[in-house]
């Protein structure tokens, strides 16, 4: 936690001072929903795999450093996950069969922060870009939770 805070300072500072060499900077607001769908090796299991919907929220500031160029920082917070379902039927004894459902569900946290280089083109009605550059993420948490239903009615909960 305290690398993080360290890398977040001098990225701050770098922010800063490149704040006080150009006056082109902007700041903005991004928010999404995150649809997850993990891809596992073994094929049997991704035929249980949905969708799991998660937050994700940033600031990006830009800092331009001439017309067709700027640098663009984007702190913000993602979650991301897995969701598995699976319904299996099975004998419990001779001639008794019985229905168990499995709903588990992982999801974590994390805060990222994308330094991203950012080339504009285009005329003044029309605009593109082409942003690329690496990113740095610090996984906060990761909860789990997984709920197995059996026809007889015994419910067993699990949360992590």
């Amino acid at each position: 936690m305290k690398l993080m805070a360290k890398i977040f300072g001098v990225i701050f500072m770098m922010l800063i001072s490149v704040t006080l060499v150009t006056a082109q900077v902007s700041i903005g607001l991004k928010a999404g929903l995150n649809l997850a769908k993990d891809h596992f090796n073994e094929e049997s299991i991704n035929e249980f795999t949905e969708f799991m919907p998660a937050l994700y929220f940033a600031v990006p500031v830009e800092l331009g450093i001439s017309d067709i160029f700027a640098i663009q920082a984007e702190p913000g917070f993602i979650q991301k996950g897995v969701k598995m379902v699976e319904e299996t039927v099975f004998e419990y004894e001779p001639g008794v069969f019985r229905t168990t459902e499995l709903d588990a569900r992982t999801k974590f946290n994390f805060i990222n922060l994308p330094i991203l280089a950012k080339a504009k083109f285009g005329s003044e009605t029309v605009k593109f870009f082409a942003i690329a550059g690496p990113e740095v993420a610090y996984a906060l948490n990761a909860k789990t939770k997984m709920e197995m239903t059996v026809t007889n009615g015994i419910t067993e909960k699990m949360e992590e």
